[in-house]
């Protein structure tokens, strides 16, 4: 991992202390990313808060960035997508306590002393950020506008057409 950020964290430990990560993870270690979109250019960076709450919590926040290139869903072509994440995650130890978190935080289960590979954390995060369909904006799309207005219009008037239009002539030669 480079820029001192360990391979390998204790986060109840860095809750106790009140740790705190900064630096940055290569995006091309990220194998589960680089399989779902077209290209991954430079390295995450990590800013990452361990601490516990008044109430005994065991929270990690703090921010991840990414930029990678998906594919247009419009015209197959990439596209930059900047990912911004909002960490806020707390520790629970098992499903039940995870069902009762506030709904701002999601659930990390661990194991007194468990260890996680940060590395995961990270990509689990770029992960959930990606957007469910990639595509340019509407001016620097190289599909047109008017190329979808016109396929909508194809579209439309073919729905218009009665398929069994043509039964109709078999039902009125019967009577």
């Amino acid at each position: 991992m480079s820029n001192g950020l360990p391979q390998i964290i204790d986060p109840l430990s860095l809750c106790k202390r009140g740790g705190e990560l900064v630096g940055e993870i290569p995006l091309d270690s990220m194998e589960r990313l680089k399989a779902t979109v077209v290209n991954v250019v430079g390295g995450a960076s990590v800013e990452l808060k361990f601490s516990i709450s008044g109430r005994a919590e065991k929270l990690i926040t703090g921010q991840i960035g990414a930029v990678v290139f998906a594919e247009c869903q419009r015209c197959l072509q990439p596209v930059e997508l900047k990912l911004n994440c909002n960490v806020n995650l707390q520790l629970v130890k098992d499903e039940a306590a995870a069902a009762e978190l506030v709904s701002e935080r999601e659930p990390l289960l661990f194991q007194i002393d468990s260890e996680y590979q940060l590395l995961e954390i990270v990509e689990d995060e770029l992960l959930l950020s990606l957007p469910i369909v990639a595509l340019h904006d509407k001016e620097v799309c190289q599909i047109s506008a008017n190329k979808l207005e016109s396929s909508s219009e194809q579209t439309d008037s073919i729905d218009k057409s009665n398929p069994f239009s043509s039964l109709s002539s078999l039902k009125k030669t019967k009577e």
